[in-house]
């Protein structure tokens, strides 16, 4: 009795978590491709780009904080490290370029041809956004 219980409990807890599906893509980044180059130098074609599993990245410039959709995000170049912050020069699409800092934690995924792929921005050099255009 004691195993056909076990049994049971183990093919229930299976099956519930088998139907959990990945986080969804929000619609305005299906088409969000990047070019992403990392810290060795590697160049990395990807799709469906977003970082932190959202739409905007929060940057810190001084003391204020600054939320920026990743679509209005021509590239992003990362110049270093300190302080468990990272600095960038961000370029916007609409032709400004704007210093800010970065949580070392940030976290971006997307998909490529071989499968899903994840990294820090700590782990890149520069990242290059491009909404469905051919580069």
């Amino acid at each position: 009795m004691g195993i056909l219980y076990v049994l049971v409990l183990i093919l229930s807890v299976t099956s519930v978590y088998g139907m959990s599906e990945p986080a969804q893509i929000p619609p305005e980044l299906r088409n969000l491709k990047a070019k992403v180059e990392d810290t060795k130098g590697v160049v990395h074609e990807l799709k469906a780009f977003r970082c932190n599993e959202g739409a905007t990245l929060k940057f810190k410039r001084g003391s204020l904080d600054y939320t920026l959709s990743l679509v209005s995000i021509k590239s992003i170049r990362v110049l270093g490290v300190e302080d468990g912050s990272v600095r960038v020069m961000v370029h916007l699409k609409d032709g400004k370029v704007e210093g800010f800092h970065l949580p070392s934690s940030t976290r971006c995924s997307a998909q490529t041809e071989v499968g899903n792929v994840e990294f820090y921005i700590t782990d890149v050099k520069n990242i290059e956004l491009y909404q469905g255009e051919a580069k």
